[in-house]
């Protein structure tokens, strides 16, 4: 038996989306610096105190860090740099990956 299934498209409803400012921007420039003073990272695999630990340990070699929150539960580390200093994605990347977890996103409000 040969069954054939069809598909109808509605072409005259066009799909909108609703114009809105985004509330964070995602930065993906491993070079470009972030001046931002706080800046929020996603990272994979932050599940103990242990991890919290170690990845506090590696950002605060960054000397433009000035504080660090971290939130196992969502998996996010939040960061506040010192005033007029900088970081880039990939300084941060490498913070992340020498505490053996990896970065999945950062963010600047």
């Amino acid at each position: 038996m040969i069954l054939f299934a069809t598909a109808s498209l509605h072409a005259s409803e066009p799909a909108t989306q609703p114009a809105s400012k985004p509330d964070a921007v995602e930065i993906t420039d491993d070079k470009a610096a972030i001046a931002s003073p706080q800046i929020t990272l996603t990272v994979m695999g932050l599940s103990c105190p242990q991890c919290s630990g170690n990845v506090e340990r590696q950002l605060k070699r960054i000397p433009a860090i000035s504080t660090i929150a971290i939130d196992l539960g969502a998996g996010v580390v939040k960061l506040r740099l010192n005033p007029s200093q900088s970081v880039t994605r990939r300084a941060l990347a490498k913070a992340i990956d020498d505490a053996g977890y990896t970065l999945v996103k950062v963010t600047v409000p």
